[in-house]
């Protein structure tokens, strides 16, 4: 069995048709936890953060193309990004004639970064410079609760740690979905909808990554957030799943994201 492209793509037109709406009826607001930014992070800010694993700062201010870099004695290297991976931080954008939901106004169904690679963050930060007035709401789902579900029917151990062969743009790699963190003893997810085809060691393996897709899918776990100019999310890619409610193309919305490697 092999869950194809044609299988995954009408799940994200079904999650884009959903929040292409403007009234969020079935999801729940998100209260975060903000910090107003005073130059760096302190103790409580990060005790906040390893608890919840996600907080927003406030008012934050990018002075300079180095001031990410002050970070990486907390949440460890900074992953490079774009297609020469020179890029400390790249920004999340519509563009003229953008084919992907990076480039689009598009609702973005929930993923976690660079799940197609072995190579992905644990640490994300999304910087909002500008927002749009009308959509563009950040949509978050905490793994933790996906792994309760996975728990409560005894499916957790048959999925964890089990390898899939994940193809995207003609590269195959061969990863699990849902992992033990052997230095943390945490359990870890690394989910993404954004491939050509996934494969797993038995039909039983699949058929549990689509209840799990299905329940990533379902609004009503779904929980949102709206950031303004100048606020910081910082998110754990290991956790949370996020994604992005529909917005007018007529707007303009941008995100400076920045990965860490979390070691």
């Amino acid at each position: 069995m092999t869950i194809g492209k044609l299988t995954l793509f009408n799940s994200m037109l079904k999650f884009e048709e959903k929040y292409k709406h403007i009234e969020l009826k079935e999801t729940k607001y998100l209260d975060i936890k903000q910090f107003e930014w005073n130059g760096n992070l302190s103790d409580i800010e990060l005790e906040v953060f390893n608890k919840n694993g996600i907080i927003v700062i406030d008012k934050f201010q990018k002075n300079n193309n180095d001031l990410y870099s002050n970070f990486e004695k907390y949440f460890g290297n900074i992953i490079p990004q774009g297609k020469d991976l020179s890029n400390q931080s790249i920004q999340v954008k519509k563009k003229q004639g953008g084919k992907t939901y990076f480039e689009s106004s598009r609702s973005q169904p929930l993923h976690s970064d660079g799940a197609y690679s072995t190579n992905y963050p644990k640490i994300i930060f999304l910087n909002c410079i500008t927002q749009s007035k009308v959509g563009g709401e950040s949509l978050i789902l905490d793994g933790n609760k996906l792994l309760e579900f996975l728990e409560k029917y005894k499916l957790l151990n048959d999925i964890l740690d089990k390898p899939f062969k994940i193809q995207r743009w003609g590269q195959v790699i061969t990863k699990p979905l849902i992992y033990e963190n052997k230095n943390s003893n945490r359990i870890e997810i690394s989910y993404t909808p954004f491939l050509d085809k996934l494969i797993g060691e038995s039909d039983r393996d699949e058929k549990i990554f689509a209840i799990i897709q299905r329940y990533i899918n379902n609004s009503k776990n779904h929980q949102y957030f709206k950031l303004r100019s100048n606020q910081l999310l910082i998110i754990d890619n290991t956790r949370y799943l996020h994604g992005r409610r529909f917005f007018e193309d007529n707007e303009e919305r941008c995100l400076e994201r920045v990965w860490f490697n979390g070691e």
